[in-house]
């Protein structure tokens, strides 16, 4: 039955996800896709790790010569009474991780974007602050110079003074 989801704003039409189970031995007991039943997975990083109590995790391509075959696995220990009997492992291709890397790179351009020019306006704003007040300071010093008698120049609450 195919799967018609919107996560997210994500629209999900199939399940990508590869599922295997694996024996205290690391032997495939359950595949999802139904190609690697009986199989040793005890080398694989995902299962060695995790039959050792460790955090397993790996990324796999399905392809050698193909960057975008890679497929991230992680896994979690199937116990009994406290004793490690197997891994359970679920692998997502990177692939369908695309459109939410290509969605989150549009955003945090929007957003650095938007801060770029909010700090081009408070900027702006600063250098004709302080434009403002060096001008005063020189048309005081002008009016000095040329022997007409003016009061200093109110600069407010600012440090030019």
């Amino acid at each position: 039955q195919p799967i018609n989801a919107n996560i997210a704003g994500i629209n999900k039409v199939r399940n990508e996800y590869h599922v295997y189970m694996t024996d205290a031995q690391g032997k495939v007991v359950f595949d999802s896709a139904g190609s690697a039943l009986g199989q040793d997975y005890s080398r694989w990083n995902d299962v060695w790790l995790t039959l050792r109590g460790q955090y397993g995790a790996r990324s796999t391509r399905s392809d050698p010569n193909d960057d975008n075959s890679s497929v991230m696995y992680i896994a979690a220990p199937v116990t009994d009474s406290g004793r490690i009997i197997g891994v359970l492992s679920v692998g997502k291709p990177n692939l369908a991780m695309a459109p939410v890397i290509k969605r989150s790179e549009r955003r945090i351009l929007w957003a650095g974007g938007a801060l770029l020019g909010i700090a081009l306006l408070i900027g702006a704003a600063m250098v004709w602050w302080i434009n403002f007040s060096i001008g005063k300071l020189v048309r005081y010093a002008d009016s000095v110079t040329a022997d007409r008698p003016v009061p200093l120049p109110n600069l407010g609450g600012s440090e030019l003074r």
